[in-house]
């Protein structure tokens, strides 16, 4: 990639003065500091003859980052990260990020979630996930039939019994 645009010289050695990408020296030695947004900082003395020339300058690219946090938070939650598992936490921080990633996030109680994740140069992004819960069919038999059925306290009919429940921990009484 040609850095090309947002580029930033300054000149911390010798003596010369930048109009635009030019440097101007009436030195042999001109140290130069150059910025631009998503690159390494880029220092080097050059030593130069004072004929125009130019010089080809190599920027290194930024990593970017992910600061994740999973609602709510569980401590069996996996996470994946191109299938690298990361450490569960409240906030999970992953740094060194370029290109495209593909994270997945799987509880028992929650529908799995999958995003396909874009980090360009230096990007940072902050990613908040909210979990969704997942119905399930249950069906409940009883021997005898006809027992009261109680799902967290509840009154939620007789045996044989079929219904749609969100998952998650429940407290069941059959009497």
């Amino acid at each position: 990639n040609e850095v090309n645009e947002d580029v930033n010289i300054n000149v911390y050695e010798g003596f010369a003065f930048n109009f635009g990408k030019k440097i101007y020296s009436l030195t042999n030695k001109v140290g130069l500091i150059i910025s631009s947004p998503g690159y390494e900082i880029y220092k080097e003395i050059f030593d130069i003859n004072l004929s125009p020339e130019t010089i080809e300058i190599v920027m290194k690219e930024l990593p970017g980052s992910l600061k994740l946090e999973i609602k709510p938070y569980l401590a069996n939650t996996n996470i994946f990260l191109n299938k690298k598992r990361l450490e569960n936490s409240k906030i999970i921080t992953e740094e060194g990020l370029i290109g495209d990633y593909d994270l997945q996030i799987n509880h028992p109680y929650f529908l799995p979630y999958f995003e396909n994740i874009n980090f360009e140069k230096g990007q940072e992004r902050v990613l908040k996930v909210e979990l969704k819960k997942q119905k399930i069919k249950l069906n409940i038999t009883s021997d005898p039939s006809d027992a009261v059925i109680k799902i967290n306290g509840i009154d939620s009919g007789k045996t044989p019994i079929e219904m749609l429940q969100e998952s998650g921990e429940h407290d069941f009484m059959v009497s």
